[in-house]
């Protein structure tokens, strides 16, 4: 008979997920729209300046699609949702593995930000050239390595170790972190990227808002359940290593 501890299931990391946000509903709200809007703003800003380097020649609709998919580990929302996993274990780890609770301003003052930047560097740069060759690569790379902020917070451990750790639970059940946190991260960005030059002939602000919201809807989905799923995968090691 199978060790309960050692199945995931993406029906118990929604549960999770579900039960976390319904206990701390303004922390999770609050900090997406604090490190999504905060990206948005730089994503708007760089996509203008791509659009006007790249675009001469181009249909909107190819543009559109072509630097989506090249910028889009690039994006600052991207880089964003390291941070948010680190930020949101931290204020609701309590409610799902019985961490003390803290305020959320005591919270980012004690996160661990030069090594949760560290990886958010590491992740997007290895995740770019995985891109740059035909994108599948950049999906297997990220997928493997998409653990690391909330890894690096609740296992209080190096970036090295983080990046091992994430790939380590990863490889013995790839097809949760596949599905709820890389193909999500994935399409937000496109769909960002597509937004944004959309709006490219508007007012910054109708593009600013229209990423802020779009960044801070998807990411706080993402950031939830990949906070979620990091429990999970720790739960089922810990249910393999006692067979």
């Amino acid at each position: 008979m199978s060790d309960p501890r050692s199945t995931v299931t993406l029906g118990t990391v929604f549960r999770g997920a579900g039960s976390a946000y319904r206990a701390h509903p303004w922390a999770v709200i609050g900090l997406a729209v604090l490190v999504f809007g905060t990206s948005a703003a730089f994503d708007t800003l760089a996509n203008r300046a791509i659009r006007d380097l790249v675009g001469h020649g181009l249909s909107d609709a190819a543009l559109t699609l072509l630097v989506g998919l090249l910028t889009g580990p690039l994006s600052f929302s991207t880089a964003g949702l390291v941070l948010y996993a680190a930020m949101l274990d931290a204020v609701v780890g309590h409610h799902l593995h019985g961490h003390e609770r803290a305020h959320v301003w005591r919270v980012l003052r004690r996160l661990p930000w030069a090594r949760l930047l560290a990886a958010d560097v590491i992740l997007v740069a290895a995740t770019t050239v995985g891109a740059a060759l035909f994108v599948v690569p950049g999906v297997i790379v990220f997928t493997l390595f998409c653990l690391v902020g909330p890894l690096i917070n609740i296992e209080q451990i190096g970036v090295a170790a983080a990046f091992r750790r994430s790939a380590a639970l990863v490889r013995r059940r790839p097809w949760p972190t596949l599905l709820l946190v890389a193909i999500p991260t994935y399409v937000e960005v496109t769909l960002l990227h597509g937004f944004q030059f959309e709006t490219a002939e508007q007012p910054y602000l109708v593009a600013f808002v229209v990423g802020a919201v779009i960044g801070a809807t998807v990411g706080a989905v993402v950031g939830l359940l990949e906070v979620t799923l990091t429990y999970e995968l720790l739960r089922a090691e810990s249910g393999d290593e006692a067979r």
